[in-house]
């Protein structure tokens, strides 16, 4: 029921309202002498999934969501124990919070419907008649926003990547240019092969979570290792993009990787595996894969139509591995200006 809220027709549905709101962001940003990236990013993935998923615009209650969840990312990481002051207890209470704010969206939808992401999920259920209580589906909204949230990391590694590159970021502004003008679509984002493989590519490279982890439902091996039913299993997505001998060169950043007849992408069935691995309906692969994916188009788009250039002050631009996901030590700290539109 859930996925009612990623199908084909419901991802085309969203485009407009998420160029919309890629369109404030970069007129905020080049409005600004200098900005902090990440934390504009965390704002742009918010309002997107928010708009996309709830019909939520309203400043206040956007400022509240990006607060609480930027609180809660701290306090993954803590010592797990709701001792106050500490930031595993600051987290508990975000979380408190977005689920009372969630149970309202919900409850209004109901009285309401739209045709958002919610109200498709809504509008579903199973075969014998069973429908999502809002108790839990108000878990599962939570679910659905903190996993998109993270978009915020692919974006910044999407800018980051295109800087070092202004030869690659020619040759996407041509693709872009020649997928005409008029409203944007999501055949015509999927008519850019060249922008398709460079989103894919930056997902490949991005270190967006440490590890995903459940418990073994039957015993099994790997490698010579028996591992016990009921035992934890922890794996890294993005070490297994690097390090896993699919990906020729895997240090290096190249989206031509994704394209025939190299197709690296398809030599195993887990081969690209960012979001998790196996079907959206059974198994760990997040049902929001293709909208981030939508979210990233939609963003590397605008900014090439829209001829948005930038620069980057001095500062540190590694990773500080102690976060989830992993930030830039420094924000980001960046000057965007508006070129010549395409």
């Amino acid at each position: 029921m859930l996925l009612e809220a990623f199908t084909p027709e419901a991802l085309a549905a969203y485009v407009p309202g998420v160029e919309r709101i890629v369109g404030g962001a970069l007129e905020r940003w080049t409005a600004a002498p200098e900005i902090r990236l990440i934390p504009e990013l965390k704002r742009l993935a918010i309002e997107g999934i928010c708009g996309s998923f709830m019909g939520i615009e309203t400043d206040a209650v956007l400022r509240r969501v990006v607060g609480n969840y930027d609180t809660l990312l701290k306090g993954i990481g803590g010592i797990p124990f709701a001792l106050p002051g500490t930031a595993f207890k600051r987290a508990l209470g975000a979380r408190d919070d977005l689920l009372v704010l969630w149970e309202d969206v919900i409850r209004r939808h109901k009285d309401a419907p739209t045709g958002d992401g919610l109200s498709r999920i809504l509008g579903a259920s199973g075969e014998d008649g069973f429908t999502i209580e809002p108790d839990a589906l108000k878990r599962e909204l939570h679910h659905i926003v903190i996993a998109g949230y993270i978009v915020f990391a692919e974006i910044a590694s999407l800018v980051i990547e295109l800087d070092r590159r202004p030869e690659l970021k020619a040759r996407l502004a041509e693709e872009a240019a020649a997928l005409g003008n008029g409203p944007l679509t999501l055949e015509r984002l999927d008519g850019g092969d060249l922008l398709t493989r460079f989103v894919l590519e930056v997902k490949r490279v991005t270190p967006v979570v440490p590890a995903f982890f459940g418990l073994s439902k039957s015993e099994f091996e790997f490698k010579g290792s028996r591992v016990p039913k009921g035992w934890m299993v922890l794996w890294s997505p993005y070490a297994s993009m690097q390090e896993g001998g699919i990906y020729a060169d895997a240090g290096k950043f190249d989206p031509d990787r994704f394209a025939p007849p190299r197709s690296e992408d398809t030599k195993h069935e887990h081969a690209f595996v960012p979001q998790g691995a196996g079907s959206k309906r059974t198994s760990h692969r997040c049902p929001g894969e293709d909208y981030a994916t939508l979210f990233m188009k939609v963003f590397l788009f605008s900014i090439l139509k829209k001829g948005i250039c930038w620069s980057f002050p001095r500062q540190r631009l590694e990773y500080d591995m102690g976060m989830t996901p992993p930030e830039p030590k420094d924000g980001l700290r960046a000057a965007f200006t508006r070129g010549a539109r395409r």
